[in-house]
């Protein structure tokens, strides 16, 4: 109990006016006394508030800052022209038209180059690689869909352990018809269960020292542009040509349906019209709203592209103004053509020219939060030359093949 509390309690117990105005006058001054500590209190926290974000700010000072772009910033860092540098990187891809981005990679690239250093460090287990700036990944991530049609049309997930376990719908929700006063018809939409295992994708290359040494080329932009774009054709290799390591690809008997040519239509020049209709028709409804073609260039142009109904409509239909394949500019019965650097090229018996589905059944993982990048300034010194390594990991799984239809040459 407290001496205010004791004092209170006198007071109802007391009836003598005399002791009655004592124990209040004792009451008000116990009353200003507390308020007077609780407002010295109040006071020194916030002194000692100020204290400590003093003491923090004078911390961040002394810690080394991302610089960002800054008027004045200066041409040399570290020894090699950094706008000279940057501008460069800047024409590759439209990911790095924004400042900040290309800004982060060349300051990273250059501070290798001057250091010669690792950058991350591979590991082995489920632990995974060690983490570096989390905005680096994340605009390599970026720019390698650039360069890569299987990450610009599949489902793209980020992986936040070696193994990943995710979720993929098998079937969709019914709705039911009820009477009045009836219970409503449970329904439930009927889940898989895929699993992405991550795999480690390697790219290297090697550049001369006189390029290395020479300060006034942009020598960041060749580096960027050996590597990320390997890193998202080794992601459409995946999808397109894989062969069950690390995943089935698209055209291969995987896919959950196939139209396959009458005998004697074993090769590409055999493709009819008709044919189309046929894959279209084996496709779910509710997924031809975001199903796309896809097929190599070679196939396309040469043989697809000729391909003409009894009216001599063609199939693909194309701009031929802008000689484009991408979204509105290339269509077969309404539906988007994705031409392809991979995929089958050459024609042969019980191969599929082109697959129509909805791209995201195939689940693309990627652990990019693990970028390894080093320098080997000794492999290939005999010729004055440095290369250059970059690993990162994915993880690959054809979850939901009743989403694709495939069109296959005859086996014989």
């Amino acid at each position: 109990m407290t001496k205010l509390d004791m004092l209170k309690s006198l007071v109802e117990k007391t009836t003598d006016k005399a002791e009655l105005d004592k124990l209040n006058t004792e009451i008000l001054a116990e009353i200003r006394a507390e308020e007077k500590a609780k407002l010295e209190k109040e006071l020194a926290d916030k002194a000692a508030d100020a204290e400590r974000a003093a003491a923090i700010a004078k911390s961040e000072e002394a810690k080394p800052k991302h610089s960002g772009i800054e008027v004045g910033l200066p041409d040399i860092y570290k020894g090699r022209r950094f706008k000279v540098n940057m501008d460069g990187l800047k024409a590759v891809g439209h990911t790095f038209k924004d400042d900040k981005k290309a800004e982060i990679v060349t300051k990273t690239w250059l501070d290798r180059l001057a250091e010669k250093a690792v950058v991350g460090q591979s590991t082995t287990g489920n632990v995974g690689g060690y983490a570096i700036a989390p905005e680096y990944p994340s605009i390599y991530f970026e720019y390698a869909s650039e360069y890569s049609r299987a990450l610009q049309i599949c489902d793209n997930i980020a992986m936040n352990s070696n193994v990943m376990y995710v979720p993929t719908e098998n079937s969709r929700v019914s709705v039911a018809q009820t009477s009045e006063g009836t219970d409503a018809t449970v329904t439930s939409a009927v889940f898989a269960q895929t699993t992405l295992t991550a795999v480690r994708f390697d790219a290297f290359g090697g550049i001369t020292n006189e390029l290395l040494q020479d300060q006034n080329y942009p020598v960041v932009p060749i580096l960027i542009r050996q590597f990320t774009e390997a890193i998202g054709q080794k992601v459409d290799s995946a999808v397109f040509n894989g062969t069950g390591s690390p995943m089935s690809s698209v055209f291969s008997s995987a896919a959950g349906y196939s139209v396959v040519l009458g005998s004697g239509s074993s090769t590409f020049a055999a493709v009819g019209f008709s044919s189309f209709f046929d894959v279209v028709a084996k496709i779910p409804t509710a997924r031809l709203r975001n199903a796309k073609w896809v097929c190599n260039r070679t196939p396309l142009w040469t043989y697809i592209y000729q391909i003409k109904d009894a009216a001599s409509r063609p199939v693909f239909i194309t701009n031929i103004d802008r000689g484009a394949v991408d979204a509105p500019e290339g269509k077969i019965l309404g539906m988007p053509v994705i031409q392809l650097e991979t995929g089958p090229s050459t024609t042969a018996v019980s191969t599929a020219i082109t697959v129509l589905g909805d791209f995201s059944g195939v689940k693309i993982g990627h652990r990019l939060d693990s970028i390894d990048l080093f320098m080997d300034p000794y492999s290939i010194a005999k010729s004055n030359q440095t290369q250059f390594y970059l690993f990162t990991r994915w993880g690959f799984a054809f979850a939901l093949p009743n989403q694709f239809c495939r069109l296959v040459t005859a086996a014989s």
